[in-house]
């Protein structure tokens, strides 16, 4: 026993240093820069540039850092978590592009430890190692944006680690179901430790819930498989009370901490009903595609409706399942395989990892959205498909001839899918099945050396991620800090638009707390929305009164925010501009000062993407 733990966490410290060393390769030429390592095969170019919700993210923890108050002096739409996990990862590490990169690593580090561990306990340690090398893949595939830090890999952490507190929960279970000499005192306190896991299970998915509100729907499968289960017995509404409570721990702590610092009621409007608003009243693009087949293509062309590879033909675009689509395909396979064999034979806890993947579809499509990175969502719960049938496959071919070694070597054991109990129909089956799974691994491995290790790491963003816009913001927000790094006081930079790379590399504050131009806003400038419009005039009063220095327009800026550059702003020659307003423009009287100190040549940055 001692010999196989310690095999087993060699095989988890061997898989966290690849998983380091894989997504690594996104920043590998700062890591040569600063200590002169050239671990990577592709050193080329420079570190990836963030895009614009991690510079978002970066720039409220940054601000929330050095004092502000999330949803009063800096505000998205979403709830705080993910805000905080950001804030605190810069107060510790310090404001660089690094500190993005570095922090996400212990949380995808603890995911790949969970993934493991659940596919271990349903198909040892060869379904273990599988599903962890897929995660791998699935959780760093540039086509969703896995390489970057993604609000997405906190909800995964928090959706495996509920999975496994509630495995722990089932497992309490088994031993008041299978002892039957324990007295009074030792049932209930092993009651005790089931309610425990089961409060623990709720408040990781309420965890998760405090980062997107969707995960919500995380709590129903276990409330329901706690509830339904004959093998979850005694104290069954104080256990799924225990759950609920869980669930309402972490919203507790964090209402506790925006009433103390006075931004509950503005929490309230902007993460309850601004982002109910978002997800009802945002308007599709004319050109794309139906319900019917868009949570599966993804968003379409805006410019034409063509939608991306292999449905379509564009270059604006990728679909986000080309970088792992034979993962993907196989964890659907094994889904829908599962459904057919499983049911009558499975345990609580192989339906709850079941339940893990329409959950998982239900948090993509509810938004209405379909940006790539929502797509992370499902690289735990395929991980742990792929792995399990893969880890059944190879106990399967060597299950024996007679019953009473199939008996004995499946004692304990449900799996997901139920093969034949003929033995040489099952030979060739779990066979076929390790070498199709091997086959589809590979393949994937390959996609992903091809596409994303073997492409320098300035140019990911390029291929993937709207092309070199996120390079030339990266290049202007260091230059905007260069020409103000002595002005005093500190000039404002109001960015109207989604160019946030421009706040977080400059080091610049926005004039209001409405920093970022989200679909709606863009969707009805001009037109009256009760929570647009209140937003919009709140913003022209901070212009009017703080009259920034700086205003970057990628987007056609709203009636009064263009009158205000036509009267006391002067467009830079930095940035190209255009007729409708779009462009760079410095306030009038800091134009010379703005274009005296000039460090470095710098490229023009386009006005819009």
């Amino acid at each position: 026993m001692h010999n196989r733990r310690l095999i087993d966490v060699i095989l988890i410290v061997i898989m966290a240093v690849i998983l380091v060393w894989w997504r690594a390769h996104t920043f590998a030429p700062r890591v040569d820069q600063l200590i002169g390592l050239k671990f990577w095969p592709q050193m080329s170019g420079s570190a990836e540039p963030l895009d614009c919700d991690e510079a978002a993210y970066g720039y409220m923890g940054r601000r929330m850092a050095a004092g502000a108050v999330l949803y009063m002096d800096l505000t998205e739409y979403k709830p705080p978590a993910g805000y905080w996990f950001y804030a605190i990862s810069i107060a510790v590490l310090g404001w660089s592009e690094l500190t993005i990169r570095f922090m996400i690593l212990p949380v995808l580090i603890l995911t790949l430890l969970l993934v493991g561990s659940v596919a271990r306990k349903l198909a040892g340690t060869v379904g273990s190692v599988a599903a962890m090398a897929v995660f791998i893949l699935m959780s760093t595939d540039p086509y969703v944006f896995g390489n970057g830090s993604n609000l997405e890999h906190l909800m995964n952490m928090a959706g495996m680690s509920a999975l496994w507190c509630f495995l722990k929960a089932y497992d309490a279970n088994q031993f008041l179901t299978t002892s039957t000499t324990d007295s009074d005192e030792v049932r209930n306190r092993k009651l005790n430790w089931r309610d425990f896991w089961l409060l623990s299970a709720g408040l990781f998915i309420g965890l998760a819930a405090t980062v997107k509100q969707v995960a919500l729907i995380g709590l129903f499968p276990i409330v329901f498989e706690f509830v339904r289960s004959k093998s979850m017995p005694g104290r069954k509404l104080f256990g799924m009370g225990m759950c609920v409570a869980g669930f309402a721990v972490p919203w507790a702590i964090a209402v506790a901490i925006l009433a103390v610092q006075g931004g509950l009621a503005d929490a309230r409007a902007d993460v309850f009903e601004y982002s109910r608003a978002l997800a009802r009243d945002t308007p599709a693009d004319p050109v794309a595609p139906s319900f019917a087949y868009r949570w599966l293509t993804g968003n379409a062309d805006p410019r034409n409706g063509s939608l991306p590879w292999p449905f379509g033909k564009t270059d604006w675009l990728v679909w986000w399942g080309t970088g792992a689509w034979p993962l993907h395909a196989i964890a659907s396979i094994v889904f829908l395989a599962s459904l057919k064999f499983s049911p009558v034979r499975a345990t609580p806890v192989t339906r709850l990892v079941l339940w893990q993947y329409p959950v998982a579809w239900g948090m993509i499509i509810l938004p209405g959205l379909y940006w790539q990175h929502y797509y992370l969502l499902l690289a735990p719960v395929s991980s742990i498909f792929v792995g399990v049938a893969l880890g059944y496959a190879f106990q399967w071919s060597h299950l024996g001839e007679t019953e009473e070694e199939i008996a004995a070597k499946t004692a304990g054991r449900k799996p997901l899918i139920v093969l034949q109990e003929d033995h040489h129909l099952r030979e060739i089956l779990s066979t076929s099945l390790m070498l199709a799974i091997g086959l589809v691994v590979g393949l994937t491995g390959r996609i992903q050396w091809y596409d994303y290790f073997n492409v320098p790491a300035d140019m990911l963003t390029v291929k993937y991620k709207g092309g070199a816009q996120w390079i030339t913001l990266r290049q202007l927000g260091r230059e905007i800090k260069d020409r103000t790094i002595d002005w005093n006081p500190k000039p404002m930079l109001e960015v109207w638009g989604w160019q946030s790379p421009l706040l977080y590399y400059s080091g610049l504050d926005a004039p209001d707390r409405y920093f970022f131009t989200d679909p709606l806003a863009k969707a009805f400038i001009g037109k009256e929305h009760p929570q647009v419009s209140p937003r919009i005039e709140r913003l022209t009063e901070s212009l009017k009164s703080k009259r920034p220095e700086l205003i970057f327009c990628g987007d056609i800026p709203f009636r009064e925010l263009k009158a205000m550059i036509d009267r006391d702003y002067i467009a830079t020659s930095l940035v190209g501009s255009t007729p409708d307003g779009r462009g760079m423009f410095v306030r009038k009287d800091k134009y010379q000062d703005f274009h005296a100190r000039i460090k470095r040549p710098t490229g023009r940055a386009p006005a819009a993407r």
